[in-house]
């Protein structure tokens, strides 16, 4: 299979090489100005068909490309059409200076607006971070939580209402769960983020994994005949400080675009958790208070080049470092029926050393002027973990009365990929088409030491030594098909296909697993436009979740000497059934009512061992789940400087657990107001104001409870120095959120109040070297969003 790829990269790179014309020139105006950011198309003579458009420039240059043939040559500007010329496409043309005749004379070029803060297509939405004050001069993890329908709570991203979902950078899927994630996006800057897509219910041509659909972060190119240097820094202060440095550079001219990227983060933080356990003859109450050191490296590099007009070639490279130290104090007061109290204490450190380094070679193949084209996209992606943790724990009852522990663990994840796409218009439907090939190795060793100070001797009982290791090899191949219809209908269809194979090992338990399935992922994508204003959707797709590295790690990990965390190496993907039907009114109003079926739920359950005085945190396949909600979007502009978003989703839940752990069906109703307010504070433009405020209702989600809760953010974001210097205060969570969660798991009453540092004030502060050469500063957008649009 390799070489039959490589035979098919060879074939279609020789192909790329085929002769195309250009034709290239500069606009100017009547009384002699260039014409910047004009729009210039390459029309078809006989069906009007455009073959390649382009805006100009800031000096009015333009460049398009055909292959021989007669054309019409057009120019539009702010809806008009300035020019129409017959032109015979036989070799290179150099229209040299080119006039136009405007009605109203130009002093100066200026592009306003930019791109609205919320976006929707028929399969997704769209927050553009840079226009979010909230947003600015944090990392990934800050915009997404500012993000419209997206929640980030715990160790978990996923929409309101619904379950945990993937996230990609650039398309490229992020093989990362939990904190290892939520650490891997703290290292990605916020303001080198151009926008980030909520795609509820992808398509075919993306990857199958994703319970309840995907996040897709898209970062910032290197802007067309452009360089700029940005410097930024930012202090961040919790209950401790953080400290965050960073710098980039961006470069484009003629054929090659650089784009580099560093970033240091420092500081402290802390988790806390107060749980407490009903075992009817006892109550215990526990404690966690972690602090938290984080050293935190991290990188971007993008590099590519236009071979010529057909072929672009790119490489791309994420990476981070991070240094992390620990410290936790954790107790248990022990209350009994008797009147009889216990303590148990533990004190511990660890230290955790980790980086992951992901490397992308990519490649854009145009077959020819009327949109036809390939991409290539080779990935390898690298995760290494090595974690040390010890503690000891005095117990004034137990036989050990003081336990010292040494917990060593090492994980390693190793992915190799190679995935291919074609887009193929035609005149009476677009036809995608393409597969991808994956291989990933995990590998977990973990030894752990537990000594008795009395005796100086070893524990057996809970003395472990443990090596597992898993392997993933996932080919997929989707086809789907699009198609406008007369009278407002687009269709959209497709199909992808997965055949998988997974092997497991673990072997202190002497435990080898094996399985292989194929399943099948349709998509289906209905839209109506009755008029301008008033449009209907539908969707339905099916998708899959598959469990975790750690998940499925049997090895056990003590957070003290009377609780552990496992693994389960024979967990199940689970599957889900989703469909959404939605109604939007011009840009004010969207409504969604959605439905999804989820077979074997997976997550993390409690098992007490009450004998032995131990909480037990597992893996299982629990049940089923349904989920019926309502979703309204209600954007609004009160006035020319204050905009308006908000969101109310309501949705009534239903678990049917098949776990010896939990009995019978859960259900209940949730929901969630969200409310995000930005004003213009002055005529320049320069001073915004933004505020959010969230409210969730008391939840009934699955097996478990929340409380209800609210977050209020506020933030203020100013330009200074022709817009070179931006400063942004930020105050997140005001209200200093600690929701509580219950739930009844085993036969005991339990609950959990989690904080997880998320009060704090921010200031940040950037500025921006550029190529004055350029006049770059004369707009508010660059040339690539205004490309965009013609693509809208």
């Amino acid at each position: 299979m390799k070489i039959h790829f490589a035979f098919l990269f060879v074939l279609f790179f020789i192909n790329s090489f085929c002769q195309d014309y250009e034709v290239k020139g500069k606009l100017v105006t009547n009384t002699g100005l260039s014409l910047s950011f004009a729009e210039v198309y390459l029309v078809t003579s006989d069906s009007l068909i455009v073959v390649q458009e382009d805006l100009t420039n800031e000096q009015g240059y333009f460049s398009l490309n055909g292959s021989q043939g007669e054309y019409i040559f057009q120019v539009r500007y702010e809806g008009d059409i300035l020019l129409e010329k017959k032109i015979v496409l036989e070799r290179n043309f150099d229209l040299g200076d080119v006039q136009v005749r405007l009605a109203k004379v130009l002093k100066r070029i200026t592009v306003n607006g930019g791109k609205k803060l919320i976006e929707r297509k028929v399969d997704r939405l769209i927050f553009n971070v840079d226009n979010s004050a909230q947003a600015s001069g944090g990392d990934a993890l800050d915009a997404l939580r500012v993000t419209p329908r997206v929640k980030v709570q715990s160790d978990k991203i996923s929409l309101i209402g619904k379950s945990v979902m993937r996230v990609m950078i650039n398309d490229k899927m992020i093989e990362l769960s939990g904190n290892d994630l939520l650490n891997y996006l703290k290292t990605i800057p916020s303001d080198n983020i151009k926008n980030i897509e909520v795609i509820t219910n992808p398509p075919a041509k993306y990857e199958a994994e994703g319970n309840s659909g995907l996040i897709n972060i898209k970062l910032k190119d290197a802007k067309k005949d452009f360089w700029n240097i940005t410097l930024r820094s930012a202090y961040k202060q919790g209950v401790y400080p953080i400290g965050i440095f960073g710098g980039n550079f961006s470069y484009q001219k003629k054929k090659w675009s650089i784009l580099f990227d560093i970033n240091h983060n420092e500081g402290k933080s802390i988790y806390t958790n107060n749980m407490e356990y009903d075992y009817h003859t006892s109550l215990w109450k526990n404690y966690i208070r972690n602090v938290r050191l984080n050293n935190l490296n991290s990188g971007t590099f993008t590099v590519g080049y236009e071979v010529n007009k057909k072929l672009k070639i790119g490489l791309q490279y994420f990476g981070n470092i991070n240094s992390q130290k620990d410290k936790e104090i954790s107790g248990s007061d022990i209350f009994y029926s008797t009147g009889d109290l216990r303590y148990i204490r533990t004190q511990g450190k660890s230290n955790t050393d980790s980086y992951n380094h992901s490397v992308n070679l990519n490649l854009l193949n145009k077959l020819d002027t009327l949109g036809k084209n390939y991409t290539i996209n080779l990935d390898y992606f690298i995760y290494n973990n090595k974690k040390r943790n010890n503690f000891a724990s005095y117990d004034e009852i137990s036989d050990y009365r003081n336990v010292f522990s040494d917990n060593k663990t090492v994980q390693d994840i190793k992915n190799y990929s190679a995935k291919i796409d074609f887009t193929l218009p035609y005149s009476w439907f677009t036809l995608n088409t393409g597969g991808k090939i994956s291989f990933t190795k995990t590998i977990n060793d973990l030894s752990a030491l537990f000594i008795d100070e009395l005796t100086g001797n070893a524990i057996p009982v809970i003395t472990q030594n443990d090596y597992f290791e898993y392997k993933e090899n996932n080919q997929a191949a989707y086809i789907s098909t699009e198609k406008e219809i007369e009278g407002g209908w687009n269709i959209k269809t497709g199909l992808r296909a997965e055949l998988t194979q997974t092997e497991s090992l673990s072997r202190s338990a002497h435990q080898k697993n094996k399985k292989d399935y194929v399943k099948f992922f349709p998509t289906v994508y209905i839209q109506y436009k009755l008029n301008e204003k008033n449009d209907f959707s539908f969707n339905y797709g099916r998708r899959i979740e598959r469990p975790s590295y750690s998940d499925m790690n049997p090895n056990k990990w003590y957070s003290n000497i009377n609780s552990y965390a496992q693994g389960n190496p024979f967990l199940q993907p689970s599957f889900v059934d989703a469909l959404e039907i939605t109604y939007n009114y011009s840009s004010l109003l969207s409504t969604s009512l959605y439905y999804s079926k989820v077979k074997d739920v997976f997550g993390q359950l409690v098992k007490h061992e009450v004998e032995n005085n131990e909480q037990i945190f597992i893996r299982e396949n629990y049940g089923q789940q349904n989920q019926l909600g309502l979703n309204e979007v209600v954007t609004f502009k009160f006035f020319h400087f204050w905009n308006s978003y908000s969101s109310f989703s309501l949705y009534y839940d239903k678990l049917k657990a098949n776990s010896q752990y939990l009995k019978g069906i859960y259900s209940g109703w949730s929901g969630s107001l969200y409310s995000s307010q930005s004003l213009v504070l002055n005529k320049n433009k320069t001073w915004f104001l933004e505020f959010s405020y969230i409210y969730n209702l008391p939840s009934n989600s699955g097996y478990f409870k929340i409380n209800d809760y609210s977050e209020f953010n506020a933030a203020v974001k100013v330009n200074l120095l022709d817009k070179k210097l931006l400063l942004v205060f930020k105050l997140n969570d005001i209200l200093k959120t600690k929701p509580t969660i219950f739930m009844l798991s085993d036969n005991v009453h339990q609950s959990f109040k989690q904080y997880y540092d998320s009060q704090y004030f921010q200031f940040s502060l950037s500025y921006i070297f550029r190529d004055n050469k350029l006049q770059l500063e004369k707009r508010q957008t660059g040339n690539e969003e205004e490309k965009n649009r013609l693509n809208n």
